[in-house]
């Protein structure tokens, strides 16, 4: 996979897991859906846009997953914070709590973009 393809797939990986992640959110909480999916997937183009660059930089590494699974994970925690709290600012609720629910959310939706970005690489044939 070119690095051009890396970036789009992170982007649209993001995208994607964002607005489900913020359409969980919001039936959780029980308000509208719109806010926490518009939320969800601002967040997940970040991470997601971020995800590929992660992988684009840190080609032919050493120690390349752990580098993008970490780097992710760490993209995906402060930028849920920072969704997580704006969110929770919005319908006046307590801004740790959002943050605490948005970093949470945020990790896991950073490994899963991370993971499935390093499941799409073109693997190197093994020597016999």
């Amino acid at each position: 996979m070119d690095d051009r393809r890396a970036s789009n797939l992170g982007t649209g990986l993001g995208l994607v897991f964002g607005g489900a992640i913020g359409m969980l959110v919001g039936l959780v909480v029980g308000t509208d859906l719109v806010s926490p999916l518009s939320y969800g997937t601002g967040g997940g183009i970040i991470v997601g846009a971020l995800a590929g660059r992660l992988v684009r930089a840190n080609r032919g590494e050493d120690d390349f997953a752990v580098r993008v699974a970490g780097g992710c994970a760490t993209v995906g925690l402060f930028v849920g914070a920072g969704v997580g709290s704006v969110g929770a600012w919005a319908v006046d609720a307590s801004l740790t709590m959002g943050a605490a629910i948005g970093a949470g959310a945020g990790i896991g939706h950073g490994l899963a973009v991370g993971s499935l970005l390093l499941s799409t690489l073109d693997r190197p044939e093994s020597a016999e």
